[in-house]
């Protein structure tokens, strides 16, 4: 397992920020909502008489004095979350010197320590390295007292808005069916019950929560941009019974099936239904295109079957791929020393957001109780997948994670997640980082969440794009045990070497580059801005240790080379695989050029 600190998470203090004034800008448009209500209302008390006025009068007489309690607590909730940036922003100073105090202790310590000797036999360095490590921990026990005090205030106003609230004893009813007051109700649901946790509690009080979920795509899809930490998520989702489970994700599984925090087995549940859905719409979708009729170059009209040809293959593409997932799972079937077969679970679907083209799978066991990693699995691999990756083309990354899964021994278990966490590069892009850079924090995220789940040594295998990735997401923090390098396109983008993985420096680093592999090989080590991925994975002074990739044997028809040579460390029984086998099971590894 790996030790030392992580570097702390930090949210960013101008979102904070930004949230704070939005809440205050809501709680002006409920005080002003209120002001409204009663400046309509007021003049008419001159001029109408009837037996139910006095009543009417009477039930609008607290319309002020409840808008303006709305309003006082969302400014309040806006001074709460002010006062958390303001700290968050010293953490973010405290940790911006830190990093440069951490850049020249990784210098001192090479130029300090003489070669073949190792630096922890240095007393200086040693404390220098203690220091480090308890003022990083001092961020995060800071980071974790400022969202104590903000959780504790933000609760606290949250008991203050159930008072106030609509069905109250406070509240009267000829107010309730007022539509000026639910639109008063509605900018002040979505002030408070857009923020995190708060948001996710208030889905069990809708009435009808799949009509709900339908109405506002927006508003689940805000949250999956911006969702609470996994710790919160898990502990939320612990507090909750069989029935609010069910009704969760029968209710909102694109939630369910993506947050990072819920159970593994409980988001295969919930992404079950996610794909049927999406198949529902590809099949609405090809049943409504053929019905259309588009032009061709002559202003003629052609029927959808002929116009939207390239559209309708598409989707029905998805629509056979997507129900490989549900209907037809290849389960990996392993053999002991006596024949006897093994087979591990067929593949989950632990992500599933066409939207946010976010698919990630898992291959292995699943505890039928806890519905985590069960407690017996030692290895899990994490395989991040390279340019062209998208939704069409999942099975390609499952056939490569079954083939390091059966170059295995027979004995331990061990599982394999596929991991899209968004957007890849589809082509020529794959020379920019810019979607490394998102994809990194994400993947990082991911990782770090299940993490607390198990004791098994979690290995990060990045694969031509993936390097990259998987590099960024070292440079974010991700909680890794050992790290490989696949015909990687590099450490990441302004990464020099392992030196400036804050959280997995020490750890083993290896990569495999097959022979005569032009399609990422040239281009290794070049970086001007935002192009290209910092440093090559196969340079030592990266820190990552070649390993060797095997020979090619003609007569069977295997071969290497430009493009082959990219591709091929993938062909199942290889050196290759079993190198990545072998380090994804903590095994001894073939130094590059051993079978040269």
């Amino acid at each position: 397992m790996q030790s030392g600190t992580s570097t702390p998470v930090l949210p960013r203090a101008a979102a904070v920020a930004d949230l704070a004034e939005r809440l205050r800008g809501t709680g002006r448009s409920v005080h002003e909502a209120g002001a409204g209500i009663l400046e309509a209302w007021r003049p008419i008390s001159a001029h109408y008489e009837s037996p139910e006025a006095m009543e009417l009068f009477v039930a609008m007489n607290p319309v002020e004095r409840v808008t303006t309690e709305h309003a006082d607590v969302l400014t309040a909730l806006g001074g709460v979350i002010d006062s958390f940036a303001a700290e968050v922003r010293l953490l973010e100073a405290r940790q911006d010197a830190l990093l440069r105090e951490r850049t020249q202790f990784a210098v001192d310590k090479l130029a300090i320590t003489p070669p073949e000797a190792d630096w922890r036999e240095n007393a200086d360095l040693v404390d220098r390295e203690h220091a480090l490590r308890k003022a990083y921990d001092a961020i995060a026990a800071g980071l974790s007292e400022a969202e104590d005090r903000a959780v504790s205030q933000i609760n606290a106003l949250a008991r203050e808005t159930y008072r106030i609230s609509a069905g109250s004893s406070l509240f009267p009813a000829a107010l309730t069916g007022s539509a000026a007051w639910a639109t008063v109700l509605a900018s002040f649901d979505e002030g408070i019950e857009s923020t995190g946790i708060g948001f996710l509690e208030s889905l069990l009080r809708k009435s009808n929560l799949s009509e709900w979920a339908a109405a506002h795509p927006e508003r689940l899809r805000a949250l999956l941009d911006a969702a609470p930490s996994a710790d919160l998520v898990r502990e939320w989702w612990s507090t909750l019974d069989d029935d609010a489970h069910e009704a969760l994700t029968a209710g909102v599984p694109l939630l369910v099936g993506n947050l990072n925090g819920i159970p593994l087995g409980d988001r295969a549940k919930a992404n079950n239904l996610n794909i049927e859905a999406e198949i529902a719409r590809l099949h609405r979708l090809n049943a409504d295109l053929t019905t259309r009729y588009g032009y061709d170059d002559h202003y003629r009209r052609i029927p959808g079957t002929v116009a939207f040809a390239p559209t309708i293959a598409a989707n029905t593409a998805l629509i056979a791929s997507y129900g490989l997932l549900l209907h037809d799972p290849k389960a990996i079937v392993r053999r002991d020393s006596s024949g006897t077969a093994r087979p591990l679970n067929p593949a989950v679907v632990i992500a599933f957001d066409p939207v946010g083209e976010s698919f990630i799978h898992y291959m292995g066991h699943l505890d039928a109780t806890t519905k985590e990693l069960p407690v017996t699995t030692t290895n899990i691999g994490v395989l991040v997948p390279g340019t062209m990756s998208n939704a069409s083309n999942w099975r390609a990354d499952l056939f490569r994670a079954s083939n390091v899964l059966k170059a295995l021994p027979d004995t331990g278990d061990a599982g394999m997640f596929t991991w899209v966490g968004g957007h890849f590069p589809q082509g020529l892009d794959a020379a920019s980082s810019r979607d490394s850079k998102v994809l990194g924090p994400r993947l990082a995220d991911f990782v770090n969440s299940v993490r607390p789940t198990t004791t098994a040594a979690l290995t990060g295998i990045g694969y031509s794009y993936g390097g990259a990735v998987l590099g960024m997401a070292e440079k974010h923090g991700v909680q890794l045990d050992r790290s490989v390098s696949v015909a990687g396109a590099g450490l990441g983008n302004g990464v020099s070497s392992v030196v400036d993985y804050p959280s997995s420096s020490r750890i083993p680093h290896y990569s495999l580059m097959a022979p005569g592999d032009m399609l990422v090989g040239p281009s290794q080590g070049l970086q001007a801005g935002i192009l290209g991925h910092g440093a090559s994975p196969i340079n030592p002074a990266s820190g990552f240790i070649r390993l060797d990739t095997g020979w090619n044997d003609d007569a069977i028809g295997q071969t290497s080379g430009p493009v082959m040579g990219h591709s091929g460390v993938w062909q199942r029984g290889s050196t290759s695989v079993m190198q990545v086998a072998r380090v994804l099971n903590g095994e001894p590894v073939a130094l590059h050029g051993t079978h040269e």
